[in-house]
């Protein structure tokens, strides 16, 4: 598992949803870019939604998956989705459109300080950026975006 992350740290922090772990190895080659160090994170709902994507598409996924996370462990900061009832509930206010899972996601990003949310979810593209900004402002984050994850074959 990765040091913790110190409070003075400068790297950016970038949350990872179920649907860019589930595509593999663009995730594993992103979050190792030396040229853009960041500190990848992911949740236990990201990861299990992830899991649970890799079961129902075959044998060979989950055993994917699996290699990709243990590849990873030693990088990847795994969080908690829990405690966030507060902001859990501005995010469902300010985007009501929104999943619980998606809502759960972007509460769970900005209780971590992450400043991007990566992810191929339209319903989370389509987030408008002022608003998305001005939520994470509320909790201090200098910015907040949601960007798409592009995935290599």
């Amino acid at each position: 598992m990765p040091k913790p992350i110190e409070p003075d740290d400068t790297k950016e922090r970038w949350y990872y949803d179920a649907c860019t772990l589930d595509r593999g190895k663009s995730a594993y080659a992103e979050m190792f870019n030396t040229h853009n160090p960041i500190h990848p994170v992911i949740s236990h709902l990201s990861f299990g939604e992830a899991y649970a994507a890799a079961h129902l598409k075959s044998e060979s996924a989950i055993g994917g998956f699996t290699s990709l996370m243990l590849a990873l462990r030693p990088f990847v900061h795994v969080v908690q989705n829990d405690g966030r009832a507060v902001i859990l509930q501005r995010v469902r206010d300010q985007f009501p459109r929104l999943t619980i899972t998606d809502a759960v996601h972007v509460a769970t990003a900005i209780e971590n300080r992450c400043v991007v949310i990566r992810t191929v979810d339209p319903d989370l593209l389509g987030l408008r950026p002022v608003e998305l900004n001005a939520l994470g402002a509320e909790f201090g984050l200098p910015h907040l975006s949601v960007t798409e994850m592009i995935f290599r074959h």
